[in-house]
């Protein structure tokens, strides 16, 4: 197998030969060009390589790349049909392989979201399902998510106490002088922090990080779950590149597709955008151009200097900034309580194969 690629891909180049060392055993040759625009060279290098009974893959590259590789196997071949046979692109929408002779293949899909962030150089370090202690009681879980979503809806008060009552106190401090939870919150299954004699200081601050903000992570989770039941979904994802580490809130493999989600429990514009600029760039570094992401805030009501919906404020500065196929969403309140009622339609939507808004 030999792998075309310009001087500046080099990287990204040797993990994909990495991986499909790896999956599928196979030798790899590299043949790096000092010009990934100069046709007569990407001509030459390619027929170079070629012979009457290679395959082209002409996926990536430039676009003189992939009109001279496809050029170069017609002349390789000599045969115009027997080229169409050998020459591939990937149908992304489709998540298929097209042949131009219009044969078309479906692709399997990517197998983790390690193998995925692998080839763009990110390793993940650690990460949670946020489903591993959803029937034990000294751990929050999703329908604690729920109810804490519910009870901001109805008065975003509710965590502005919540923050007053445990973000000054650590994990120690609590585990030895509980703090009762406001009355709004009577649907959880506890009813002070900590609930039970049986809790060690692990159980204190896990609710202590869930009831400060992380339930928010918790439920868009489980939202995206619901919309997608056979993605693979994961939260605080800690990774690291190029020697520098990070975290995301929430990440979702759906049909090859890389969904990042970012929470915000501040309810102002300026917050949210902080985070939104922030989320356009992890979802191109872990997930490429094809990469989706989606701001999940507790805006609501309307900007007073436009008049119109905050959440739509943030969406359209998001809109210009992204500029790429794959508009970058955001949700507000009015979403979550929709969530929260059953109805993911909209984020069905947004995972779906082919959509692209």
């Amino acid at each position: 197998m030999v792998l075309v690629h310009s001087a500046g891909t080099e990287g990204p180049a040797r993990r994909l030969e990495d991986a499909i060392k790896v999956t599928v055993g196979s030798h790899v040759r590299r043949v790096a060009l000092a010009s990934a625009w100069a046709a007569q060279e990407v001509g030459s290098a390619c027929e170079s390589v070629l012979t009457k009974r290679s395959w082209l893959d002409y996926t990536g590259g430039t676009k003189v790349m992939a009109a001279h590789a496809r050029l170069a196997l017609d002349r390789v071949v000599g045969d115009a049909a027997a080229a169409a046979r050998r020459a591939s692109y990937v149908h992304e929408a489709q998540q298929s392989l097209q042949f131009d002779d219009g044969t078309t293949l479906k692709l399997a899909p990517v197998p983790s979201l390690g193998n995925l962030l692998g080839l763009h150089g990110i390793e993940v370090l650690t990460q949670r399902t946020g489903q591993e202690d959803e029937d034990d009681a000294r751990y929050p879980g999703a329908r604690d998510a729920w109810e804490v979503a519910r009870a901001a809806i109805r008065d975003l008060h509710v965590l502005t106490d919540l923050h007053k009552a445990l973000h000054s106190r650590s994990p120690t401090t609590l585990a030895r002088q509980p703090v009762p939870l406001p009355s709004a919150l009577h649907g959880l299954r506890v009813q002070r922090i900590p609930d039970s004699g049986d809790w060690d200081v692990d159980c204190v601050a896990r609710w202590r990080a869930f009831l400060t903000g992380g339930w928010l992570e918790q439920l868009f989770s489980d939202a995206l779950r619901q919309a997608a039941p056979d993605a693979s979904v994961a939260i605080n994802v800690h990774c690291v590149r190029g020697g520098r580490e990070f975290e995301v809130d929430a990440v979702a493999l759906h049909h090859g597709r890389l969904y990042v989600g970012s929470c915000a429990t501040t309810p102002t514009i300026t917050a949210v955008k902080e985070k939104s600029f922030e989320l356009a760039l992890r979802a191109r570094q872990m997930g490429g151009d094809l990469g989706r992401g989606a701001v999940v805030t507790l805006l609501a009501g309307d900007d007073q200097k436009t008049s119109s919906p905050r959440v739509d404020a943030v969406q359209a500065d998001l809109d210009e900034l992204w500029g790429g196929p794959n508009r970058m969403l955001v949700r507000g309140r009015d979403h979550i309580a929709r969530w929260s009622e059953g109805d993911v339609t909209d984020l069905a939507d947004w995972m779906s194969v082919g959509h692209h808004s």
